[in-house]
């Protein structure tokens, strides 16, 4: 549980930096966009002034189509940029939105394992205190292990007590001498 949570709070982590990281990007790019827009309505107005002024305006024309154009096509590429980013953010906040569920599921999980694993072990000290095995005190001091092999030698020593005694009635149910005592009784119970 323990890994799966240090996994899951460095999934995260790398996710927050790859957002930061986009966002860092996305506005970088933006003020870029903005940048480059400016500069071309610099341009244009350039081109304009020059294109008043000019003796050759169909050179001027071409030119300041040209550049236009060039700036056209790199705000949308800018653009297109953005979107990936943008797309990828929305994705990213889903995919942190996901793991912060997995997250608290976990430790929901946790919890119920904790539950269980206190249940057990009041469960056990319960059954220290009735098998006589420690004090009341003693249960508190949280040394399991030490606790099982007490029970499981307590419970090895019933066994074999009650294996001894399930082996003497076994001798004791086939004595002869009981058979002929059973025999002599009937005997007599018919007489009387």
């Amino acid at each position: 549980m323990e890994e799966l949570r240090i996994s899951l709070d460095a999934k995260i982590c790398e996710h927050g930096r790859f957002v930061h990281m986009s966002d860092a990007r996305l506005a970088g790019m933006e003020s870029e966009m903005h940048l480059l827009q400016e500069e071309c309505q610099l341009t244009k107005q350039e081109f304009d002034k020059l294109l008043e002024k000019a003796t050759e305006p169909d050179i001027l024309n071409f030119t300041l189509r040209t550049s236009t154009l060039d700036l056209e096509g790199k705000g949308s590429s800018l653009l297109c940029e953005y979107q990936k980013l943008f797309e990828a953010s929305a994705l990213s906040k889903t995919l942190i939105s996901d793991l912060k569920q997995q997250n608290i599921e976990q430790k929901m999980e946790m919890k119920s394992l904790f539950d269980q694993v206190s249940t057990l072990r009041n469960g056990m000290f319960k059954l220290l205190k009735a098998l006589d095995i420690v004090p009341n005190h003693a249960c508190q001091d949280r040394k399991d292990q030490i606790h099982l092999e007490h029970i499981f030698h307590r419970v090895e020593v019933a066994k074999e007590s009650f294996y001894k005694t399930e082996e003497e009635n076994h001798h004791v149910s086939n004595f002869p001498g009981r058979t002929l005592m059973r025999t002599s009784l009937g005997a007599l119970s018919v007489i009387n």
